[in-house]
């Protein structure tokens, strides 16, 4: 199941987070600047992620999840530029390096910034006397 990718799918997702491909393409700052060719770079591998919240889809959560099993994922300067079945998005970018990544799936980040106001005590040093709640 997979579906065409708009703009603005594409930089919602922008803070995909590549579990496993940062070790594999972590390499040191270079002495200078990268190219245009060189800051552009593609993870190819199976993709997991959800367009959608698969609570509004009870009895039918397939629905919020897109799958690519042979997806393509493209960086240019550090933002993800295009996503989705290899075929499709390779043709847009000929010529880009390409590194796969296989028997591994790789999902966004899934975070979840929200706190518990108990929680604040543990997260981070209060001044004295501070009182949240009168």
């Amino acid at each position: 199941m997979s579906e065409e990718i708009t703009s603005e799918m594409i930089s919602r997702r922008a803070t995909f987070s590549l579990l496993g491909a940062a070790a594999a393409l972590s390499v040191a700052a270079p002495a200078t600047p990268l190219t245009a060719a060189e800051a552009a770079f593609g993870i190819r591998g199976a993709f997991l992620d959800f367009i959608d919240d698969p609570w509004r889809h009870v009895g039918r959560e397939s629905e919020a999840a897109r799958f690519h099993a042979d997806g393509l994922l493209v960086v240019e300067d550090g933002r993800i530029a295009d996503f989705g079945a290899h075929d499709e998005v390779a043709a847009r970018h000929a010529g880009l390096a390409i590194t796969t990544l296989g028997h591994r799936l790789i999902l966004p980040g899934f975070i979840d910034g929200h706190v518990h106001f108990p929680q604040i005590r543990v997260l981070g040093d209060l001044p004295p006397g501070f009182r949240a709640i009168d």
